[in-house]
């Protein structure tokens, strides 16, 4: 943990913490952002003027700060933002310039935006600069309102040390309020508890921090000054990590929701600005305005958006097709499919596929996606197209390359037919991300510019994350895929797998189910590769649910992340 709060390094053992942290809204704490390098700059800024350095000194501390920060850690978006802002700040005062603060950072916003302007509809963006925008306009209103304006004048730590409190109370307080509609819509997540678990737990990372970074400084030059502070250092650490057992342990600190449209979002933040903004000296009528479309806000969301317990957050139905793959996937009102297509039966689309789908209630598909270009993956997509309404046909590169390099093959063909049925494509590569319903769908494989030999080891990988469980759909994912795979994605875990190529056996599968390590295995496969079922020496503990002898296979996840699995022909069997 020591090494991810001071370099941003993640270690193979540190899952179950990040996990425990984003479920208690405290994930920023351990992430490598912009309020570490705050408090970075904040103590050699107090350093710097305790020394009676000038704004010009301050400026050039903060820029020697900054960039020795970036040149330690690991680099990433989020620390990239910060540095940026950071920078500015610095710049500005290295040239006397007292620009304010909101200037500084639209002008690191409009910067960044310049060179990606893809990052205005990432989370990580708009949390970033939502939450600095309210610090900076909110807080002073709402410390005021609450506690009256601040008194600098205080004689005695107690004093200010209660002054300082209420301007963290504000502080947090608006930053969740901020956050949190952000947070609901991207994540899924509602964390009741941040705002008293950030007020108990920054002292302890600030801690941290400074202790963390001092000893590595020290490290060089003093090395038995340096090992003094570890002991301290691994205290509070623990200390740190005991608030956050405690505090996953309690009932309610962690909410999964349906996520709000994007305009409920948008009014929310309209709603907390106007909110920050108005002062106690204001008309009590556009007090009470404020609080009664607030509380109509908040309550429209409650009545559709926080789920019953019985109400799955994620179902997937694995459908029967014997040799081929078909995959339904439910959340909420939205479905995708992940695969559609046959080699027993080439009609799998109208006889099996299509009924099953309507006998489940689809009406719209918001997506198809096809995992890779073999005909027992694709072969009944057009049929789906032709009798529900697709958003979308995803598809990868290797897809697109297949179809130009033979104009007259199948893929050439479907796509010629998808186009004529105006149902459009998409090419979706590692590093994508989807929302369905409450559950988040991240692209694992293939890169863009991956060229396999085979290609199944190009087919589609697809992380689901929902109501704190994972689900991976691998398609026909061979040996140098699955190596790929694993070489990039080191820490990769999910509580249920689909088996890669049908359950086809082998070493680098059985790498695959050891390193994930499911509790759950989907095999879509007929009874041929079923009788000489040499994959289950592998799954061996692990509960499988196997078409040719289970039937259709359907897998719930609740809302509060239990998993429960049924078979059309009775109870699964393991392995």
């Amino acid at each position: 943990m020591l090494e991810a709060l001071l370099l941003g390094r993640r270690t193979r053992d540190a899952a179950a913490t990040d996990d425990r942290f984003r479920r208690i809204g405290l994930a920023h704490l351990l992430a490598i952002s912009g309020m570490h390098l705050g408090i970075v700059v904040a103590m050699v800024l107090g350093l710097s003027r305790l020394a009676g350095g000038g704004p010009r000194l301050e400026g050039l501390v903060i820029l020697l700060a900054v960039g020795g920060y970036l040149f330690l850690v690991e680099t990433r978006l989020p620390v990239v933002r910060a540095g940026v802002m950071a920078a500015c700040f610095g710049l500005g005062r290295l040239l006397g310039r007292r620009g304010r603060l909101d200037g500084i950072v639209a002008f690191g916003g409009v910067a960044l935006l310049t060179a990606r302007p893809e990052d205005l509809f990432r989370a990580g963006f708009q949390l970033s600069f939502a939450v600095v925008f309210g610090l900076v306009y909110l807080t002073p209103t709402v410390r005021r309102r609450w506690f009256g304006p601040p008194r600098r004048d205080l004689a005695g730590p107690v004093a200010m040390l209660r002054e300082r409190s209420r301007d963290a109370i504000a502080a947090a307080v608006v930053a969740w309020v901020v956050a949190t509609p952000i947070i609901m819509y991207h994540f899924g997540i509602l964390s009741p508890l941040t705002v008293p678990l950030s007020l108990i737990a920054l002292p302890f990372v600030t801690a941290v921090l400074g202790l963390g970074y001092a000893a590595m400084l020290l490290d060089p030059l003093l090395p038995s000054v340096a090992a003094t502070l570890e002991p301290v250092l691994r205290g509070v650490t623990d200390m740190l990590l005991t608030i956050a057992q405690i505090a996953d342990a309690t009932p309610g600190a962690s909410v999964n929701v349906i996520p709000p449209p994007a305009v409920w979002t948008i009014g929310m933040g309209v709603w907390t600005w106007v909110w920050g903004r108005t002062p106690n000296a204001s008309s009590r009528r556009r007090r009470r305005v404020v609080t009664v479309t607030g509380a109509m806000l908040v309550a429209g969301y409650a009545t559709v958006g926080v789920p019953h317990p019985w109400r799955p957050a994620l179902r997937l139905d694995m459908l029967a097709v014997s040799d081929g793959s078909s995959i339904l996937l439910g959340c909420g009102r939205e479905r995708l499919l992940f695969d559609a297509g046959s080699m027993s039966h080439p009609d799998a689309g109208r006889t099996r596929i299509v009924p099953a789908l309507r006998r489940l209630g689809v009406r719209r598909l918001n997506a198809i996606a096809v995992s890779h270009p073999d005909l027992d993956h694709y072969s009944a997509v057009l049929e789906v197209v032709d009798a529900f309404p697709v958003d979308a046909v995803l598809l990868t590169p290797a897809f697109r390359r297949h179809a130009r390099r033979d104009t007259s093959g199948p893929e050439a063909f479907l796509l010629a037919a998808l186009r004529r049925r105006g149902c459009p494509t998409e090419t979706i590569v590692a590093g994508d991300a989807r929302r369905l319903g409450g559950a988040t769908l991240r692209w694992r494989h293939p890169d863009r510019d991956d060229v396999f030999d085979a290609d199944n080891d190009g087919s589609m990988v697809v992380d689901i994350d929902v109501a704190g469980r994972r689900v991976l759909l691998t398609g026909d994912l061979d040996r140098d895929g699955i190596a790929t795979l694993l070489s990039r994605h080191p820490f990769l875990r999910a509580d249920v797998v689909e088996l890669p190529h049908h359950g086809s056996a082998g070493p680098a599968v059985t790498r695959l189910i050891e390193h994930v390590d499911p509790r759950y295995l989907l095999q879509s496969t007929g009874p041929r590769r079923l009788r000489k079922d040499a994959i289950a020496d592998a799954v061996a503990g692990r509960t499988r649910l196997v078409t040719a002898r289970d039937g259709a296979s359907t897998v719930i996840i609740d809302s509060r992340g239990r998993i429960r699995v049924r078979t059309h022909l009775g109870r699964p069997r393991g392995p």
